[in-house]
């Protein structure tokens, strides 16, 4: 599965080990335009519409998910944004489908590989949309 390794790759989250782990196992596959943050006020502050996707844990205390998300959409509706949960209750309890959340991962063993999948299916979608003809 060969994916387009130029997206733009924000991470999100509180565990600043676990974000250094995921940044380097996505450098370590070809994505080399990766930024890691560990609160939402500095990711904002970032947030650009050259962004393309962003992994935001499911856990992150500062506020709840849904109104993060909805901070991120806010500022770039075009953003893919994908959430990581340790558990299915944290997906259960909020409404990310209503905010944009493209798509929910629980966090496992092989979380990089379902991170990949995510990314090879954005970039199928981003490279259509690329090369679409639109009339209305």
């Amino acid at each position: 599965m060969e994916a387009h390794h130029d997206l733009s790759i924000f991470l999100l989250g509180d565990n600043e080990f676990s974000l250094y782990l995921m940044e380097k196992q996505l450098n370590n596959r070809g994505y080399g335009k990766v930024n890691v943050f560990s609160d939402i006020t500095d990711c904002l502050a970032h947030l650009d519409d050259s962004i393309d996707v962003i992994f935001v844990d499911a856990g992150i205390p500062a506020t709840g998910l849904s109104e993060q998300v909805g901070k991120i959409k806010h500022l770039n509706p075009n953003v893919y944004l994908v959430v990581i949960a340790d558990n299915e209750d944290q997906l259960e309890n909020e409404k990310l489908g209503e905010y944009g959340v493209f798509e929910s991962l629980l966090r496992n063993w092989d979380e990089v590989s379902s991170i990949e999948q995510v990314l090879f299916k954005i970039s199928g979608i981003k490279s259509f949309l690329k090369n679409a003809s639109f009339y209305i």
